[in-house]
């Protein structure tokens, strides 16, 4: 089973990876709320076709959207008040554990004053459309994000930008400054992905994003699809090998999400984005 992915290293290093590569490819305008604001469908939830991981998404109030995994991960999604209202994670949950992201040591306030974050992308943008088998070349052969899909995308101003974590109390929603992330998002949108079950083939929204850890070795790559109606469809990540310059080491984990289920997960709202500063 898929450990999240939500993987947080609060160190910098060198990464050793390739600049995003250009390609000839037919651009298409997408609206983000179009792919990651998506319940799924007559709120049911999508499963793993064994059963081993669900996932469920709903708006749990008019300004956040809330991803909720039957392992306890719960991701809060929501846009923010820096240039481009950019849309992303805002707040995540795991292990009993709480964070929220914000613009360096400072505090995460509501509405949130970070412009960089985990899958920090603008509302409104146009990137490049790419075919599956472009896609599949970029993986390694359990489906883990091997190396930057040609064509992709990314809007950040340089390739490697921060982000600070703080962890919050879930009693008291008080704010501890834990360090910065470097992080690089990159995204694309790719024709007729083959996920099988009652999803199908489908068309999906990419998202990559790349994580600096401690050393080359912590080093690690999030892959997100987003799919129009049914919202996260799937999701992989693995860690960068240093030997020979992929992320192909180890491989960590692949989740197709597959198999609408007719029940729903229930979650309470922790800590909304603000509450108790530092």
């Amino acid at each position: 089973m898929l450990d999240h992915i939500r993987l947080l290293s609060f160190s910098a290093a060198v990464l050793l990876s390739a600049a995003t590569q250009p390609i000839d490819a037919s651009t298409i305008a997408l609206d983000l709320k179009n792919y990651v604001y998506q319940a799924t469908p007559n709120g049911k939830m999508l499963c793993q076709s064994d059963g081993q991981l669900c996932f469920f998404g709903y708006w749990n109030s008019q300004t956040e959207f809330q991803y909720v995994y039957s392992n306890g991960i719960h991701d809060y999604i929501s846009r923010t008040t820096g240039p481009g209202n950019r849309m992303g994670v805002i707040r995540s949950a795991a292990g009993g554990v709480l964070r929220c992201f914000s613009n360096g040591s400072n505090s995460c306030t509501a509405p949130p004053n970070s412009i960089i974050f985990p899958e920090s992308l603008p509302e409104q943008f146009d990137t490049n459309v790419v075919s599956w088998s472009t896609e599949l070349g970029a993986e390694n052969s359990n489906g883990t994000p091997k190396t930057h899909i040609p064509g992709a995308v990314n809007f950040q101003s340089s390739n490697y930008e921060y982000f600070g974590v703080q962890n919050m109390n879930l009693n008291t929603c008080i704010q501890n400054y834990l360090g910065n992330v470097g992080v690089m998002i990159e995204v694309v949108f790719v024709k007729g992905v083959g996920f099988g079950g009652n999803i199908g083939t489908m068309d999906a929204l990419v998202v990559d994003e790349y994580e600096l850890g401690a050393s080359a070795a912590e080093n690690h790559v999030e892959r997100y699809f987003y799919v129009h109606g049914y919202g996260r469809v799937r999701e992989a990540s693995s860690y960068y090998n240093p030997d020979d310059g992929l992320y192909d080491k180890p491989l960590s984990g692949n989740s197709v999400r597959n198999s609408i289920q007719n029940v729903t997960l229930t979650s309470s709202l922790e800590c909304p984005q603000g509450s108790a500063p530092l």
